[in-house]
């Protein structure tokens, strides 16, 4: 008798092209199995080029476009999962914000059309690479969505850049190494091997004078080894707990690596340039940030904000200068005058840029962003479910928050964006007609080596390999 051939989409009967030969024929099964390859390689190339960031004209990049033109496949998984559609929303609400501080600003600023085309593609290119990733994440599984997306970063270190030359582990590879490292070593699920992995980080870190690097790799150790400890039985008392140990860590943190690079443990030039900065500002954080004097005094000056593609304007240079001179720097120099206030308001904080671009929506979206963050992270930790990627990569982008600026922290925000959001239930397709649960998809092995698959009729992965 001739194989059965399944009814539902897509099957296909292709007649012999020649007498005597038997028929092709594709089954429900052998068309699910294409597919999930197909998922797979979109899957992984889409992470690949976001990783990369080529640049096209006008602010766009390759990867925005590649995830942008995937959106009619990703925006049907966003709603599925906790406060993703508020991210959105608050996007288009910013964009919005943005073009009316234009239009208001546009009266006594020059405006960049270009500049305000490659804000605008930021923006929605971070948040589409997002949505793109909690696609990634029912295809390929979480781990193996950051690791390849941190295989796109290193690849996409140019060496071209301004420090590079300088220092191109600190300039150049850490921040994308490390959490390529940290994703495949999370894949055994062993704390100590997170551990050990981190404390070479840390070193190499310290010996390249990696200051901040070095302070959220010293942070996340603490927060893998917390985990470590029995739990307390009721969930409010040991969340409770976990929030004063993670406000614990952080000062823990600051003034150890204070002390550590003040005595000299991190080499000889950071300590003299750390004691100068607290000299000059009474601060470590604020001597080496003294963008954030700026930040200040132009928020006082215009509390509403800029808008997109404003130009600085005489006035506002010297209102930016002083803050920073109260901070004890001295801002007549390149740096300021042609990166901060050149063409753009660069404020080097995700914050400050926020607050410039899109005004009290962005400040909003700022506040909103680390209070879910803080939360997210503290849930996890809680219930030892944080693995050190995760605190790795919310370290760094909260730390962005504050000290970064906004369009060389979109490839660690765009990340955490994709990572934070937990799924509200099972997913389910059709299968002639017929709702099936579809789990997750991931590319590592079960307890028997076979691999798991996120299509009927095959082994599931082990559990001990899902989520982050």
């Amino acid at each position: 008798m001739p194989e059965r051939v399944g009814t539902g989409w897509p099957t296909k009967v292709l007649e012999g092209a020649w007498p005597g030969r038997s028929t092709l024929q594709w089954t429900d099964g052998d068309a699910a199995r294409g597919w999930a390859v197909l998922e797979r390689v979109a899957a992984v190339a889409g992470l690949l080029i976001l990783g990369l960031r080529i640049n096209l004209p006008q602010g766009l990049t390759v990867g925005y476009a590649f995830a942008l033109a995937f959106a009619p496949v990703w925006l049907s998984v966003v709603r599925r999962y906790r406060w993703a559609p508020t991210m959105f929303v608050l996007g288009v609400l910013m964009l919005l914000s943005g073009f009316v501080l234009t239009a208001l600003s546009a009266q006594t600023h020059t405006i960049s059309v270009r500049t305000l085309s490659g804000q605008v593609f930021l923006l929605i290119g971070t948040l589409a690479g997002a949505g793109f990733m909690l696609w990634t994440r029912s295809v390929i599984g979480v781990r193996w969505t950051v690791a390849v997306y941190a295989v796109g970063l290193l690849l996409g270190v140019s060496p071209n850049g301004a420090l590079y030359d300088s220092n191109p582990w600190k300039y150049g590879y850490a921040a994308a190494a490390s959490v390529l490292i940290l994703s495949l070593a999370g894949v055994v699920r062993r704390r100590w091997g997170e551990l050990l992995v981190l404390t070479v980080l840390a070193v190499v870190s310290s010996l390249t004078d990696a200051r901040s690097a070095f302070g959220l790799l010293l942070l996340t150790i603490l927060a893998v080894a917390w985990q470590m400890r029995p739990a307390h039985p009721k969930r409010s008392i040991n969340a409770a707990s976990t929030a004063l140990a993670v406000a614990g860590i952080f000062v823990v943190v600051y003034n150890l690596g204070r002390a550590l690079i003040l005595d000299g443990y991190l080499g000889q030039t950071t300590q003299q340039r750390s004691i100068q900065q607290v000299h000059d500002a009474g601060s470590l954080l604020l001597g080496a940030r003294p963008e954030l004097g700026a930040t200040v005094a132009l928020m006082e000056h215009q509390p509403r904000g800029f808008g997109l593609g404003a130009v600085p304007n005489l006035q506002e240079i010297l209102i930016g200068k002083s803050g920073m001179i109260r901070l004890g720097y001295q801002p007549n120099n390149g740096y300021v005058e042609n990166y901060m206030f050149g063409s753009s308001f660069e404020l080097h904080s995700i914050f400050g840029d926020l607050w410039a671009h899109y005004g009290v929506v962005g400040v909003a979206a700022s506040i909103l962003f680390v209070t879910a963050v803080v939360v997210r992270l503290v849930s996890f930790i809680s219930t030892g479910k944080a693995s050190a990627v995760l605190v790795f990569v919310a370290a760094q982008a909260l730390w962005n928050v504050a000290f970064s600026p906004l369009y060389s922290s979109a490839a660690f925000l765009m990340l955490l964006l994709g990572l934070l959001w937990e799924e509200r239930s099972p997913r389910t397709f059709a299968l002639n007609g017929i709702p099936v649960a579809r789990r997750p998809y991931t590319l590592s092995t079960g307890r028997n080596g076979r691999r798991g698959t996120g299509y009927p009729g095959q082994r599931r992965s082990s559990p001990r390999h899902r989520g982050l």
